[in-house]
């Protein structure tokens, strides 16, 4: 019996949805790569969130320039860590299996301060103070060398992220930026009262650096960061 043509065109279009994306060997990334044709309504932050990768590792597979461009029907290339084998279980010694080895340990946020309100100049104190920024000196200030209005600091750390979507909450009273690997996450350098801000981002698994700039004009002085795992 011969087909429809609306049943044979309904399996056209499934073939094709199903060719859309392709998982594929690259040899010149060393890993795998997702074969991917753009669709309408697509944007490159989009397919970077979709596939758990930065929008720059995108635009260089595909030698885009232009982060802000790309059309429907466009072929990319994005790059894809190729799922490695599973080891086979080896034999425990009569004494038992070994634990897994012990993580590094946690460094603290590296601060630096200075009596002005734009990081310039040399800084009158720089120390490190833990693994957690929530600070609320009120009218006062961080420390004795330090001025309680009119200063500004800089804290800096590195720590391994388990990778996930996160949600990032920042607090301040004044102006604050948070930066991850050197890309700006947020920013409200303005003189404000104290002031509460989120955003959902996708954080890739591994170590990541992180820089928090602060200033504080006169009044309340409340810094803090969190990020909660979704």
């Amino acid at each position: 019996m011969a087909r429809s043509p609306g049943r044979r065109m309904g399996v056209i279009l499934a073939v094709v949805l199903l060719l859309s994306v392709m998982l594929v060997p690259s040899a010149s990334s060393g890993g795998c790569s997702v074969v991917y044709w753009v669709r309408p309504g697509d944007t490159l932050q989009h397919l970077a969130w979709r596939y758990h990768v930065t929008m720059y590792a995108i635009a260089a597979a595909n030698g885009i320039t232009n982060l802000n461009r790309i059309y429907i029907g466009q072929r990319l290339i994005i790059p894809q860590a190729c799922p490695r084998p599973k080891p086979k279980p080896q034999p425990c010694p009569q004494w038992g299996c070994p634990g897994p080895p012990p993580g590094p340990p946690a460094m603290p946020w590296m601060a630096t301060y200075w009596n002005n309100r734009d990081l310039n100049g040399a800084p009158v104190l720089q120390r490190p103070e833990g693994v957690s920024l929530n600070y609320n000196w009120g009218s006062g200030s961080p420390a004795s060398q330090v001025n309680a209005n009119n200063f500004s600091a800089r804290w800096q750390r590195a720590w391994a992220v388990g990778g996930g979507s996160y949600r990032m909450f920042v607090r301040s009273d004044d102006g604050v930026r948070v930066y991850m690997d050197g890309q700006l996450l947020y920013e409200d350098w303005t003189i404000h009262p104290v002031r509460t801000f989120s955003r959902d981002l996708w954080i890739p698994r591994g170590y990541h650096s992180f820089v928090v700039e602060y200033f504080e004009a006169e009044g309340e002085a409340v810094l803090g960061l969190d990020f909660a795992r979704l």
